[in-house]
């Protein structure tokens, strides 16, 4: 048993590292091309299969006999959420200082930096910053640290906060899809 769960875990980082370390891999894109991108992702990966778990406890009535647990896993998820946020924020912030993979320079600067402003500041950035930071990150955040402190199970703070990490791992997702490629399909026409 052991053993497996042991394999498991391995294949479940392997699943969690793959669509950052996949789209790293791109070199067209800028956005992209940085260390942190499979880092964000596994993090977003972690926090939203730690919801999950909260939440099917909830739904399935699990929560009142493994209370002690779930409050751990809220704050295990807290602290995922913290490293989460500090990745995305080094993740912005060297994309919007232009620094990047090992080929940022001419027109490919040009990409990263519109791409960084797309992020941050763009049409889209209202999911950014309300769906990703705001509802992805801080509401669960401030969830989690009472969900870690109550004794008892409240379902209602559980499945809220389970939503926003899930909404707000879309919303990552989209987010920094849609910052990396627009630029460039913008700098191509």
């Amino acid at each position: 048993v052991q053993v497996l769960q042991a394999a498991l875990a391995l294949a479940a980082l392997a699943v969690m590292l793959y669509t950052g370390l996949l789209l790293q891999s791109l070199s067209a894109v800028p956005l992209w091309a940085t260390p942190w991108l499979p880092v964000l992702f596994t993090l977003s990966s972690l926090s939203c299969g730690s919801a999950l778990v909260l939440a099917a406890a909830q739904l399935t009535g699990a929560a009142s006999a493994f209370a002690t647990v779930l409050g751990r896993l809220a704050v295990v998820d807290a602290v995922v959420i913290v490293l989460e946020a500090a990745a995305l924020a080094v993740f912005a912030g060297t994309a919007l200082a232009g620094v990047g993979g090992d080929f940022v320079v001419g027109r490919t600067a040009e990409a990263l930096a519109a791409s960084a402003e797309a992020l941050v500041a763009g049409e889209a950035a209202w999911l950014f910053w309300g769906g990703l930071v705001l509802a992805g990150l801080a509401v669960p955040f401030a969830l989690d640290v009472i969900l870690a402190r109550l004794r008892r199970p409240r379902p209602a703070i559980a499945l809220v906060a389970a939503a926003c990490v899930l909404a707000g791992g879309l919303a990552m997702r989209y987010c920094v899809v849609e910052a990396g490629m627009h630029p460039l399909l913008a700098m191509a026409s």
